[in-house]
């Protein structure tokens, strides 16, 4: 071999002449010549068995789990040489038992909760079927109703609904302020209708009247007095606006028995009140609550 710097004839690694190291490529050169000259071969790289393969794509496959096992542990026992890496078959073992594992403990749970809808079936059966009643026991039912068909109050008459009416001026304020001690209670009320307005589609009713307090007596003297025509130009010195009640209307306008009232009307109406409604300022925002009655019968004053 000769140096590559000054030409000198070298048979190791450094020239004797000069000193350069040889090259590596010429080194490799000299390896790979000597081992071919020995007849050395470098070791081939291992490669995967196709049965290891198949049992590792296998052992995925839920039922065919099984199969995967198989080929994968004849891999192992029929390559004794070792000429095949078997990583692939450890893992379908592995892999494959766990599946089956999977496989097996579902097929347990459904087969439990087969086992309980049939049961839950059978006493659905059990308790659909029908049971014989004694003619005594009928007749004892039948009883029963017609007592509490008997034990129901019955509708009261006008008369009788008004005469169970308090006035609503002598405890107003007692049922602003504790409205639950009212709720069901029958009030008359006298009164001069400020508005009438068309109640709200989800409110459960048709119309709704705003009402103050009137002084029947005081507009009397004041007509008396020749001070006022009529009882609503009275309405200035007989009405009381502090006592303001809303009418919830919801009657029936086909009955005969139905009147009409009109804004500007002194009234006196019968009703039952079910509670405060909320009032809202749609401009302002405010909201407050205020006193009101379920119409039921009304008499027209003026």
């Amino acid at each position: 071999m000769k140096c590559p710097k000054c030409g000198n004839e070298v048979n190791g690694n450094f020239c004797s002449n000069c000193g350069t190291p040889l090259s590596s490529r010429n080194m490799n050169i000299n390896n790979s010549s000597f081992n071919n000259q020995m007849g050395y071969k470098p070791p081939l790289k291992k490669k995967s068995s196709l049965m290891g393969i198949f049992g590792f794509v296998l052992s995925f496959l839920g039922p065919l789990a099984l199969i995967g096992i198989i080929l994968a542990i004849i891999d192992l026992i029929t390559d004794k040489q070792k000429h095949f890496k078997h990583g692939l078959s450890i893992a379908a073992i592995i892999i494959g038992s766990i599946m089956l594992f999977s496989s097996c403990a579902s097929m347990m749970n459904s087969s439990r909760s087969n086992k309980s809808s049939h049961s839950n079936a059978a006493a659905e059966k059990i308790t659909d079927t029908p049971t014989t009643v004694t003619p005594t026991t009928e007749a004892q039912t039948e009883v029963q109703t017609t007592e509490v068909q008997t034990t129901e109050a019955p509708r009261m008459t006008k008369e009788e609904f008004m005469y169970s009416c308090l006035n609503l001026n002598d405890v107003y304020k007692s049922v602003a302020r504790e409205p639950s001690k009212y709720i069901g209670q029958n009030f008359e009320f006298t009164c001069y209708v400020i508005s009438s307005r068309e109640a709200g589609f989800f409110s459960g009713y048709q119309k709704y009247f705003v009402t103050v307090a009137y002084d029947f007596v005081k507009a009397q003297d004041v007509i008396n007095r020749g001070w006022a025509n009529n009882y609503s130009d009275a309405m200035g010195w007989s009405t009381d606006f502090k006592t303001s009640v809303w009418l919830m209307d919801n009657r029936n306008e086909d009955d005969s028995s139905y009147i009409k009232i009109l804004e500007s009307d002194v009234i006196t109406v019968y009703g039952t009140f079910e509670g405060m409604t909320e009032t809202k300022n749609n401009f302002t925002g405010e909201s407050g609550e205020v006193v009101s009655l379920d119409i039921k019968y009304v008499d027209i004053l003026s």
